[in-house]
């Protein structure tokens, strides 16, 4: 395979430095974050139809990075105009109340989007992205997307389909807030942040309702009758689902549910 621009050009600062350095500047550990932005990138459904060496161009330019839980990926008006696809681990996207109450509008998972980005119908005004757990998220700029469109314009349509879900999907929110009884609310956040143990890791009681929209007395409630249900068993920010079919019985609309909200 042919050398990147990228890598020769390290190459030449190497053999300027004098240095032959291989962890630092050589070029098995670009190689390797490259490829690594590229298989993220062919994996994104809006990309899917750019050919490898478009995908290997744009990847070069992606910038990768870590953040640990307790950090911040985006706050608004700090963060400025860009698209995050999250890599590796999981996200909160939540907004602020006026009393300070966390509202979350989503817990994304691996292959995820989001971020600040007006030609997407894609905007963060308001609202925060902090990992659950370790995140490894790739960022790309407006230019970087708007180049993307203008050369490969079945991107574009993807675009459209993409917003048509995200509306579709915050209209759920709403409906499900508004309307759902608690238990039903609280099992199936249960069912959708399962791993493929059966367990809910990484959240507290308090972060738990605040993904249902609920206050931690009611959810709490909501979980020690699963528990005496032998649904669920819990341990310290680790929830088990034991029974699935009795949880997802629960997120019907027939189940009576006394608990407020």
């Amino acid at each position: 395979m042919a050398e990147t621009e990228a890598v020769m050009a390290i190459r030449a600062v190497e053999r300027l430095l004098g240095t032959q350095r291989r962890g630092a500047l050589g070029d098995a550990p670009l190689v390797e974050r490259v490829r690594a932005r590229q298989l993220l990138l062919s994996k994104q459904e809006l990309f899917r139809d750019l050919d490898p060496a478009d995908m290997h161009r744009i990847a070069e330019r992606l910038p990768m990075q870590r953040y640990e839980r307790g950090s911040t990926i985006y706050e608004p008006g700090t963060s400025g105009e860009r698209l995050v696809i999250l890599k590796e681990g999981r996200a909160r996207l939540y907004r602020l109340s006026g009393d300070g109450r966390k509202l979350v509008l989503t817990i994304a998972q691996p292959g995820t989007t989001f971020g600040e980005m007006a030609m997407l119908g894609q905007f963060m005004a308001g609202t925060y992205a902090e990992p659950v757990d370790t995140c490894l998220v790739c960022v790309m700029t407006r230019e970087d997307l708007e180049e993307i469109v203008s050369q490969h314009p079945p991107v574009a349509m993807r675009v459209i389909t993409l917003l048509a879900r995200r509306l579709q999907k915050a209209e759920q929110k709403l409906e499900q807030v508004a309307f759902q009884p608690i238990a039903a609310r609280v099992a199936e956040a249960l069912l959708d942040l399962a791993n493929e143990r059966d367990e809910v890791e990484g959240f507290s009681q308090q972060e738990l309702a605040e993904v249902v929209g609920a206050s931690r007395e009611s959810v709490t409630r909501t979980l020690v009758e699963f528990k005496q249900a032998r649904l669920v068993a819990i341990r310290r920010r680790c929830i088990r689902i034991l029974d699935r079919n009795g949880l997802e019985l629960r997120t019907g609309d027939g189940v009576e549910d006394s608990l407020p909200a």
